[in-house]
């Protein structure tokens, strides 16, 4: 049952995801008065369609899976004469708008879901841990049942799940983990090697890893900020996400971290076994994660990612001359290149750690 729930949940994130994202890539191409063919919701036979004065197909598709913004393309010209153009023969200026518009789209979602998520300063669940493993690290580093989390590698965290996107942070990496821990008002430091979090080449539950759960007695609070400090904070974790998720994909590159690991912000869902169950909050903010994650990987140059459209409006750009269709086809070669080659490096990596 779990299973299917999950599979649910994924389909739903990624179509809002997709939705979101072709949105951006179709509200800009309009802005840019670059001709738009249709604009879809959901895969399969329509179950809504309607065309506005410009010709755009409007369509809800009776699959609710995916999103789908369809340019015209350069040899279907059927132009309106009041400056639309086909993306082909836009202006460099106008195909790199609508080309980066898409990863923009969900990076305005992730920034104004955590900026809101900080204003509203919504209570959060205290970090206070509970030894599930005697035999675990925590334990053996002299963490006990009862102590409240404060502090994740010289980092002060606030509530739970600031401390598990602390830990997931660490998954790949080598060295002591630095917690900081408040018990019976004295705080004390304990350190925790975390050498071999990817030992089993697999997702690392961290908590699991740790020997540590949600306390079941943890309240919930209300973070002490101000207006202004909240405003901070959302532009600051928005930029730490962001890292975050370019340092998750360097890690997989490079070896230090599985392909199987690096299941996307979702796999933060195992947070919800220490606690009753995720909440709304969570869920939305997760939402977020994904949205970053997916900004990220869509700039990338690839064969279905917006990347090597981006490099190649720039190209156009700084030239000052448009690409023939020869240098769009060795622009497109090139991008595959750049983009396959992490992938490749990636697998290759993977496999190593499979046979040794």
């Amino acid at each position: 049952m779990e299973l299917v729930v999950y599979a649910l949940v994924l389909v739903a994130v990624l179509t809002l995801l997709a939705i979101s994202h072709e949105l951006g890539h179709f509200v800009a191409a309009k802005l840019a008065r670059v001709q738009v063919e249709s604009f879809e919701i959901g895969a399969g036979p329509a179950i809504l369609r309607f065309f506005d004065r410009e010709g755009t197909c409007y369509k809800l598709g009776v699959i609710p899976f995916g999103a789908f913004t369809t340019l015209v393309q350069g040899g279907r010209l059927n132009l309106p004469g009041d400056g639309t153009t086909t993306f082909e023969h836009a202006a460099p200026m106008r195909k790199l708008m609508v080309a980066v518009a898409g990863a923009a789209s969900n990076f305005g979602v992730a920034f104004v879901i955590l900026l809101g998520l900080q204003v509203g300063n919504f209570p959060q669940t205290e970090p206070i841990i509970e030894i599930a493993d005697k035999d675990a690290p925590a334990y053996l580093a002299g963490l006990r049942s009862g102590d409240r989390i404060v502090a994740v590698d010289g980092i002060e965290t606030v509530g739970w799940q600031g401390v598990g996107l602390r830990f997931v942070d660490r998954i790949g990496d080598s060295g002591p983990l630095e917690i900081g821990v408040v018990r019976d008002g004295r705080r004390s430091e304990h350190s925790i090697p975390i050498s071999d979090w990817q030992s089993d080449g697999r997702w690392v539950n961290t908590f699991d890893y740790l020997g540590i759960r949600h306390a079941s007695e943890s309240r919930t609070f209300v973070p002490d900020a101000t207006l202004a400090a909240r405003l901070v904070g959302g532009v600051v974790e928005m930029y730490e996400r962001t890292v975050d998720t370019v340092g998750a994909g360097l890690k997989v590159v490079y070896g230090s971290l599985s392909i199987f690991s690096f299941g996307g912000a979702l796999q933060l869902t195992h947070l919800g076994e220490y606690g009753a169950s995720l909440g709304l909050l969570d869920w939305v903010k997760l939402f977020a994660l994904c949205s970053i994650a997916a900004g990220m990987v869509n700039l990338l140059p690839g064969p279905i990612v917006d990347g090597t459209v981006v490099g190649l409006a720039v190209a156009e750009l700084v030239s000052g001359k448009r690409l023939g269709p020869e240098g769009v086809k060795i622009g497109r070669l090139i991008g595959a290149v750049v983009g396959l080659t992490p992938l490749f490096a990636a697998v290759v990596h993977e496999i190593l750690r499979l046979v040794t």
